[in-house]
């Protein structure tokens, strides 16, 4: 049968994004040199910075677009939190002191400020806003919560490192984009939606890890990255039914959406640590406070005893459309289309990374120059409680897999850092 019809299936396409000089460490420290350019002083940076008000004016603009036009009216999920967000607190992410990320009781907006974070009142969320006009306008616009620098969700940890080095090479390196400084009162429109379609919000720690393996210090190991996004993958699918022998409740299960839910429902809670430490057994989890499997052992566990469409990991190869269009068709031809994707460093023999589910993708286009500027973000759930979790800028993924990329394996290593 033509896979292409068979859209009662779960179809996950899963892909690497490998980066030379990024790392997911805790201390979330940028390891490596900037490309550096002669022409680039501060004064430059100066001439193209965004103020506040400006930051402010173009997300309103996105807000209007994304949540209340007539074109976002038709796409918008019950997923999708449409509560009015207003604008709230604003933070700084710096590039000073080796990248370490500030709040902005302590850090004015100074020439090393290349993003805004602009907090929305009530924990609704808060957007990843750019500060040079020479860069895409938004970097994420984040569902839930508020900003904190320290939450050490190691998904977020890389992207915030890769949005650091986008800045750089497009600023340092390859100057403008289109030679037109982006930010020029463009008016966004929202043009196609998806997602996000995860309604779970899994970690690694407690409750979720309360059946994995006693460490030496007394604590229960951590669940593993890649168990959280195979785990949420499948609850998605009611699947299995019986794992390691133990029968999986998928109507109790399903319920079990956040730690909030598992906290209190004892039941609920053993079904869902239960699933979480036995599916680590089946990808060989090697468990330890950052635990760490192959996720190609995860998606072979998926197509051989859950009988989903799972392919293999793939390279991300940015530039020439293709590792996009895998995704775009995943994600908007079948209602369960998921995507698995991990990114890893090197470090001599140790690779370090994350796995994380796409679950969603979002389109804008400048409303009077259409085929020109686009904006196109995925939704990623970072398997990490619900923390970070939202839209981020796709063009960084690319942007920083087409010019730094390591030679590729036949999938992610054991992470170290997850």
């Amino acid at each position: 049968m033509d896979i292409f019809k068979r859209k009662n299936y779960c179809f996950i396409n899963c892909l690497v994004i490998s980066f030379l000089l990024l790392s997911c460490t805790k201390e979330d420290n940028f390891v490596g040199t900037y490309p550096q350019s002669e022409e680039t002083t501060k004064n430059s940076v100066i001439d193209y910075k965004v103020s506040e008000e400006e930051a402010i004016e173009t997300l309103n603009g996105i807000l209007n677009a994304t949540y209340f036009s007539n074109t976002s009216s038709n796409m918008i999920t019950a997923n999708i939190n449409i509560k009015k967000k207003e604008i709230g607190r604003i933070d700084y992410i710096t590039d000073s002191n080796n990248g370490l990320r500030a709040i902005n009781d302590n850090v004015p907006n100074a020439v090393d400020t290349f993003m805004y974070v602009i907090n929305f009142k009530d924990d609704n969320g808060y957007a990843l806003m750019s500060t040079d006009r020479r860069t895409y306008p938004m970097y994420a616009l984040i569902d839930e919560g508020n900003y904190y620098p320290y939450n050490n969700n190691p998904g977020f940890d890389l992207f915030i490192d890769m949005a650091k080095f986008y800045h750089k090479l497009v600023v340092q390196k390859e100057g403008l984009i289109d030679q037109i400084p982006i930010h020029n009162k463009i008016e966004w429109e929202l043009v196609n939606q998806v997602g996000p379609k995860l309604q779970y919000k899994w970690g690694q720690e407690k409750p979720f890890n309360i059946y994995c393996p006693i460490l030496n210090n007394g604590k229960h190991a951590a669940v593993g990255c890649t168990a959280v996004a195979a785990a949420m993958i499948l609850a998605m699918n009611k699947k299995p039914s019986v794992i390691n022998g133990y029968s999986l409740d998928w109507n109790l299960i399903s319920q079990m959406k956040t730690a909030y839910d598992l906290n209190n429902n004892e039941a609920g809670r053993n079904q869902v640590a239960t699933f979480l430490h036995e599916l680590g057994k089946k990808m060989n989890m090697t468990y330890g406070e950052q635990s760490g499997a192959w996720p190609n052992d995860a998606l072979k566990y998926m197509r051989e005893e859950c009988h989903l469409w799972a392919y293999n990991m793939k390279d991300y190869k940015a530039g020439d459309g293709a590792s996009n269009y895998i995704i775009y068709h995943t994600l908007h031809s079948y209602p369960l289309g998921l995507v698995m994707m991990c990114g890893y460093t090197q470090r001599g023999n140790k690779k370090e990374g994350h796995t994380w589910v796409l679950d969603g993708q979002i389109f804008y286009k400048d409303k009077n120059h259409p085929d020109k500027r686009q904006m196109d973000l995925y939704h990623c759930n970072w398997g990490w409680g619900g923390h970070n979790d939202g839209y981020y800028l796709r063009f960084i993924f690319d942007k920083v897999a087409s010019n730094y990329t390591l030679g590729f394996d036949d999938g992610c290593t054991k992470f170290r850092y997850c």
